[in-house]
């Protein structure tokens, strides 16, 4: 499954680092951008579609369950959990940072490896969860990144290029429930 932010969300960029890293013989300039999201707990299906049913349980509620409403589950299975590391690496994606007044104005970050995933189940039906997106660094984005460190940035992150649809489920195709599910 691959992790997407499809809708536009707003995401705390929590760190940046800039590197070089090798590409052959060349040294290319490079940087890491760690990202929190905290979302409903639905958001978990784009890891597992069995995550939420793990770590949180159906909370308590005074009214009757209305038949053909699913039943929204808030309270933490495990509170002694604090995190989770999942180990996922999602390559090919696109972060879009809505800046200004859109279109031109947006930083767009192109062939992210988006990984080092941690998911921290809440109370109430959210979730937290921390990700690393990786990229050659674009010179023209560095001075407009800084300004966002520890700030909360509209953001979406995307597969950069369409899959095949003809590909197998969980080789970066989703299927018809997950390609629903945003937020």
């Amino acid at each position: 499954m691959t992790f997407e932010i499809e809708q536009t969300s707003s995401v705390k960029l929590t760190h940046l680092n800039v590197r070089t890293e090798k590409h052959g013989d060349d040294d290319v300039p490079a940087m890491d951008l760690e990202f929190e999201w905290t979302t409903s707990n639905r958001a978990l299906a784009l890891f597992n579609a069995k995550l939420v049913d793990r770590l949180y349980l159906e909370g308590e509620t005074r009214s009757k369950p209305v038949e053909g409403v699913e039943t929204v589950r808030t309270a933490l299975a495990f509170p002694e959990i604090t995190s989770v590391p999942w180990k996922q690496e999602d390559t090919g994606m696109m972060l879009i940072i809505e800046h200004g007044l859109g279109g031109k104005s947006d930083l767009v970050l192109r062939d992210c490896t988006v990984d080092k995933f941690k998911i921290r189940p809440l109370e109430g039906g959210t979730v937290e969860i921390k990700f690393k997106a990786r990229t050659s660094s674009q010179d023209d984005v560095l001075d407009r990144l800084k300004k966002m460190l520890e700030h909360e940035v509209p953001m979406r992150l995307v597969r950069e290029h369409p899959v095949d649809a003809s590909a197998p489920a969980g080789k970066g195709r989703r299927t018809p429930k997950q390609a629903t599910l945003m937020q």
